[in-house]
């Protein structure tokens, strides 16, 4: 992408071939390679749209079949749609995108004069081969078009092999059902400090301005994968959130339901949600990577700050 963003994000590697029981840090396989340095994958059918809603802010690139940029909405990043028909490709009035957009099926809808494309535009037109380049400042190089379409396909499907992979692994504890009451705190210590730490649960739950705290045991080498069989949810105020040195490169939260980060919530880690929609309501933070089945929804005011999975 073009030098205008202010942060440039790490490429992606997770490696999670791992025997059962080799309770180390990731290695590097290349399972998740495919989805390297993206902030939000969105679900590979036609139907499954990114939503980007009033004043959100993406910090990162992104990939998906379909979506829109709301109005006054911030993308630091690259948006690659493979496939935008029937639902298409929309931008809405004030929004900004600071990097290139390339769509594979070229139903590029309602970009309004307001709208700020200070990067390359490229539209892939059905059938044809023809461009457009919205910021009207000449010719450019045309031939990576399809490959950035296929790189998106590739990510897409990556999250379902990722998943896969997980739920194959030996877990080293099981915590249950977390579901943490309002305004207060429960805490999860990884067993192994400094080594891969897969710990089950069957959903979780994070109440009203409370708090989920994953603890590295003090060893930033810590990998953390939280693998819930249902759904993973906060609720208004509430925080999935890192201590004893775990670092949100190191942490996977894998849920076998929907994902919902409510209202004014903030989490922290690569949330893999390959079944279901990932909702990000108003005002929620989360720092690191939405990868998602289905439907993304960014809601209005919500931030995601791109940082990959390392395993490291």
């Amino acid at each position: 992408m073009l030098g205008c963003r202010s942060t440039l994000v790490a490429a992606f590697a997770a490696a999670l071939g791992l025997a059962a029981g080799s309770f180390t840090t990731i290695a590097h396989a290349g399972l998740l390679d495919d989805a390297a340095g993206l902030a939000i994958v969105g679900g590979g059918d036609a139907r499954d749209r990114v939503s980007f809603r009033l004043a959100s802010v993406v910090d990162g690139d992104v990939c998906m079949s379909g979506g829109f940029v709301g109005s006054s909405s911030f993308v630091i990043g690259d948006i690659t749609a493979v496939d935008p028909q029937p639902a298409a490709l929309r931008l809405r009035s004030a929004s900004v995108l600071l990097g290139d957009l390339v769509t594979g099926g070229g139903a590029v809808r309602a970009v309004p004069r307001r709208a700020t494309l200070p990067g390359l535009t490229v539209v892939r037109v059905p059938g044809g081969r023809r461009v457009a380049k919205r910021d009207g400042s000449g010719d450019y190089d045309t031939t990576g078009i399809d490959a950035r379409v296929e790189a998106c396909r590739l990510a897409q499907a990556s999250i379902v092999t990722a998943a896969a992979e997980l739920r194959e692994m030996e877990g080293v504890a099981d915590a249950g059902r977390i579901s943490v009451p309002s305004r207060q705190s429960r805490v999860v210590t990884a067993p192994i400090p400094g080594r891969l730490n897969v710990v089950d649960v069957s959903r979780v739950t994070v109440g009203q301005n409370a708090a989920l705290v994953l603890d590295g045991g003090g060893d930033a080498d810590t990998v953390f994968v939280l693998r819930s069989a249902g759904r993973v949810r906060t609720r208004f105020g509430g925080t999935i959130g890192l201590t004893g040195e775990l670092r949100a490169e190191n942490v996977i939260v894998l849920s076998g339901g929907a994902c919902n980060a409510g209202q004014a919530s903030h989490g922290a880690g690569t949330l893999l949600c390959p079944d279901s929609r990932i909702s990000m309501h108003p005002g929620a933070l989360w720092t690191g990577a939405l990868l998602g089945g289905r439907q993304v929804e960014i809601g209005a005011g919500a931030s995601v700050a791109a940082i990959s999975f390392t395993g490291q």
